[in-house]
């Protein structure tokens, strides 16, 4: 078997191939074990942004994050975009300033919801949360939770700063964050 016929065989057998690996690495989508299903009620988002690490004077170190991220609502819209702003004053940064772990800390963050509905346009909201992040090392990824300023629990995520371990002012100042939270 040479020829045309040959060389199409041999294609359908590579792309099978690459398309039984990709199912079975969970790469392609639709396809392969999905990482836990959400609830009705429930978005899951992820993006980036930056994060700025500044040190006060009074040695405290005052952190500005600020992204967009995508989110998926299995319940209503579709796809909805999250602008993030936040605020959150730390006393350490781990092994940045010689100690082992940063302190538990709160991030003030509030979130401005986009979203498309085919009967309203595009439709605004404004939601104000709190990221409480655990005792944890420095930049490393971290889990944190997420509730409403009230105390009523939301969700939780991880969220990635300063790749490449360098300690502020040094190192990218970006920031990969993922969540799930109730609508």
């Amino acid at each position: 078997m040479h020829g045309p016929i040959a060389l199409s065989r041999l294609k359908r057998i590579v792309l099978r191939g690459s398309a039984t690996a990709l199912a079975a690495s969970g790469l392609l989508l639709g396809v392969g074990p999905a990482p836990h299903a959400l609830a009705a009620s429930q978005i899951a988002c992820s993006g980036g942004g930056g994060v700025t690490i500044d040190k006060q004077l009074d040695g405290t170190f005052k952190w500005v994050l600020s992204g967009v991220a995508t989110c998926n609502d299995p319940a209503g819209d579709p796809v909805r975009q999250a602008a993030l702003t936040g605020l959150a004053t730390t006393p350490n940064l781990g092994f940045c300033t010689n100690d082992a772990l940063v302190n538990a800390f709160s991030m003030n963050v509030a979130v401005t919801w986009t979203s498309f509905s085919p009967t309203r346009g595009v439709v605004n909201s404004l939601q104000h949360q709190v990221w409480a992040l655990p005792e944890t090392t420095f930049p490393v990824i971290t889990e944190f939770g997420i509730r409403e300023l009230g105390g009523a629990q939301l969700g939780e995520g991880e969220i990635s700063t300063h790749i490449f371990g360098k300690c502020p002012p040094d190192g990218e100042p970006s920031m990969q964050v993922a969540w799930t939270q109730y609508a």
